[in-house]
């Protein structure tokens, strides 16, 4: 961080100190921070964002990216070493940003070799993006009776006549059997939405239109599940590309959670989910309240939306820290966790 003083200035679209006499101050500290060991008779759900994780083969069937072998290796080595050594190997992980069924089934592959106490089934539906971007998880052996469901793949962005998601929610359902104390049936939801791209354009409103259908149809999805089966906690995880607040276009986190001020928004819609979920970033100390990075500002895109049903039970939501803090060249060291991803 620097300390200095100056006139305050505007170019290039901000706003600049001008110093007159900078100071550079360098604050060393952990930049890897696992989430804390889980008790006895906790589980634990986790999302992250892969960033991009392609395979070294080609799919013809679309515009994937080709990565070098030994880029892929170390980049499996690198979620492995994350997965265990920072988010201390959670019941159920949902990503984002994965290519395919086959990298996951890898991936629990290397992390039972690494450790034989954890063992992980992979479960991947391929979605609608054209480079091959799919959700998809990796589920404990704690949990046990393990149903996964697509949904809303076949839906259309009314207006333009395209699919609605190219990451379709991808829902698993399962009963936590955990260290042999009480089991309990349970619902995550595992969302990817459209991101912020072109949401000011003047002139074509296609982002706002993407992100305000998708809020929405994502929270008539879950709507559906807690009206189903009211007193079954559900989570909604994933990588939302919206803040915890209005972005004042659209705000999505707040059309799914069920509370959204219309006067707020360029474009609102009716609140569909009733009861509301809350959001658990609520509950995390405001100085950890990100999960990436963008030209140097802290942001959550990453959020864990919990149904009522669910409250009780949270007891906590943490950040594995190590790719958000982490510089990018690190993205192919396989020899330490940093910079996974670019996602906490």
């Amino acid at each position: 961080s620097y300390t200095s003083y100056g006139p305050l200035a505007y170019e290039y679209g901000g706003y600049e100190i001008w110093a007159a006499n900078p100071i550079l101050v360098v604050n060393a500290g952990p930049v890897v921070e696992p989430v804390r060991p889980a008790l006895p008779g906790e589980m634990t759900v986790a999302s992250l964002n892969m960033y991009r994780h392609y395979d070294d083969i080609d799919d013809p069937a679309t515009q994937d990216e080709i990565v070098s072998t030994a880029e892929y290796l170390a980049r499996q080595t690198k979620f492995r070493r994350y997965i265990l050594d920072v988010l201390l190997a959670p019941d159920v992980i949902g990503f984002q940003e994965v290519e395919n069924l086959d990298i996951l089934t890898a991936l629990a592959a290397e992390i039972q070799t690494a450790d034989p106490t954890v063992s992980y089934t992979a479960y991947l539906e391929p979605g609608n993006n054209n480079y091959g971007m799919n959700v998809g998880y990796l589920v404990r052996d704690t949990i046990q009776s393990v149903t996964v469901t697509q949904l809303g793949k076949s839906d259309i962005l009314v207006g333009w006549g395209y699919p609605l998601f190219d990451h379709p929610p991808l829902v698993v359902e399962g009963t936590w059997v955990g260290d042999g104390g009480s089991s309990f049936d349970f619902t995550v939801m595992n969302n990817h939405t459209r991101s912020l791209g072109g949401v000011d354009d003047p002139y074509d409103d296609f982002a706002r239109e993407k992100r305000f259908q998708q809020a929405q149809s994502i929270a008539t999805k879950a709507q559906d599940i807690q009206t189903l089966e009211p007193n079954t906690p559900l989570v909604l995880v994933g990588d939302y590309k919206a803040f915890q607040f209005t972005d004042g276009y659209v705000d999505v986190v707040g059309q799914i959670r069920g509370e959204v001020n219309p006067d707020h928004n360029f474009l609102s819609g009716p609140v569909i989910t009733s009861p509301t979920l809350a959001n658990a970033i609520e509950i995390v100390p405001d100085d950890q309240r990100y999960s990436y990075l963008y030209q140097g500002t802290h942001q959550v895109f990453d959020h864990a939306l919990i149904s009522r049903a669910a409250r009780p039970f949270v007891v906590e939501q943490a950040y594995g820290r190590g790719n958000a803090d982490s510089p990018g060249i690190l993205i192919t060291d396989g020899a330490i966790p940093d910079r996974a991803s670019d996602h906490d």
